[in-house]
């Protein structure tokens, strides 16, 4: 019987291919290429070395410890149909540029073969309160045990069962930006294997119990250069007022979590343990007297995370990623939402469900409210208060 394997699985974006898939990694020159037997000869495997230092706390301790640690990653860029999937080991995804995956290809097979009664785990993100949450049941539970409101709520990531059809191929499965699963594949039958997750994201599936996570709120399709303008604007004028915030794209294990830099450095003093606006503003009129272009210093600007256990970055993103901001579309004048790179607005047919629905209950009720003038009234609870 062949032992089981875990599997960290991207896919980039339909621009590339076998031709040019080295473009979608970042700092190529301080990773190595190898060859691989076991890989196709239109695939490339890429790794790096990295030796560690003491830590601070030897120093502290006045603690000579002459040991080298090795932390080894790789990437294995596998073409399939035209596409192109990426395996990740250790610490390599951050070699991986932002914006060349397919930020929804895990989630959505994830949720095409989990079943909704077999979960274990859920990372969510609140639009209206911007929080973050992650939530496990110590035993398999069903989607409803999770309490995710899929109308104000977006879903991140999920960890649960595979459906009895999938069993023989995968057990328990997890969906993000990537898929993560553990699998029994033989290495000779991996061409087939990425084939079915690329049909289990591209080909339309049966209807599941998560359609509503993905249909209600739902990524911008349209230019957004309007939005990003106007972000730009409210970084620039340090517009205290904007429904702005500077937050991180991941949940932070603060045991070990140390801060963030805007560069990579060693020097204590520019490591920041918390997250405010005034960090964000800082460095933006830092960064924004070089940049020549500032669209792309959304994208080009990184932040870099530090932990206790390493003495180096152990991943950066870029600015955008770390924006949550919410802004009015001009045509439609309706909000759109940025969160993780991502502009998002609630689909038109939701919105639609929602107007008629609230008009049909004004339309049968005699209702005559006074008009809400924001000059005259101390808020909306105090103006809610006045109808009592």
């Amino acid at each position: 019987m062949a032992d089981s394997n875990s599997f960290s699985i991207y896919l980039l974006k339909q621009s590339f291919s076998a031709d040019n898939f080295d473009k979608a990694i970042r700092r190529k020159e301080t990773l190595t290429e190898i060859k691989a037997t076991n890989i196709p000869s239109d695939a490339k495997m890429y790794y790096q070395v990295s030796k560690s230092s003491d830590p601070e706390w030897t120093s502290y301790w006045g603690a000579n410890i002459a040991e080298e640690n090795q932390m080894i990653c790789a990437l294995i860029f596998y073409p399939v149909k035209n596409r192109v999937f990426v395996f990740s080991y250790g610490y390599a995804f951050v070699f991986l540029r932002d914006d060349a995956i397919e930020r929804d290809f895990g989630l959505k097979v994830a949720t095409n073969i989990l079943d909704s009664k077999t979960l274990r785990s859920t990372d969510t993100f609140e639009f209206s309160s911007s929080k973050k949450g992650r939530s496990q049941s110590p035993n398999t539970s069903d989607l409803f045990f999770f309490d995710i409101d899929s109308d104000t709520t977006i879903l991140k990531s999920i960890t649960g069962k595979v459906k009895a059809d999938y069993s023989e191929d995968y057990s328990y499965v997890t969906g993000s930006n990537n898929i993560r699963v553990t699998s029994k594949v033989p290495v000779s039958d991996m061409n087939t294997f990425l084939q079915s997750l690329l049909n289990l994201y591209t080909v339309p599936q049966q209807k599941t119990d998560f359609d509503d996570y993905f249909t209600q709120i739902v990524p911008v399709r349209i230019s957004i250069l309007d939005y990003e303008n106007a972000l730009i604007k409210d970084l620039t004028n340090k517009n205290t007022q904007a429904e702005i915030e500077f937050s991180l794209p991941e949940l932070i294990d603060f045991q070990h979590f140390k801060g963030f830099s805007f560069f990579e450095t060693k020097d204590k003093s520019k490591i920041f343990e918390e997250f405010t606006i005034d960090n964000l503003f800082e460095l933006w009129e830092k960064k924004n007297k070089k940049a020549k272009k500032k669209g792309d210093l959304l994208k080009n600007c990184k932040v870099f995370l530090y932990n206790d256990i390493e003495d180096k970055p152990y991943k950066s993103v870029s600015l955008k990623k770390c924006i949550s901001y919410v802004t009015i579309d001009t045509n439609t004048n309706k909000k759109v939402f940025l969160h993780e790179g991502v502009w998002y607005n609630f689909s038109e047919d939701y919105q639609n469900r929602i107007d008629s629905t609230v008009n049909k209950i004004f339309s049968s009720q005699n209702f005559n409210l006074p008009k809400y003038d924001k000059k005259l009234t101390d808020g909306e609870g105090a103006y809610n208060d006045s109808l009592d």
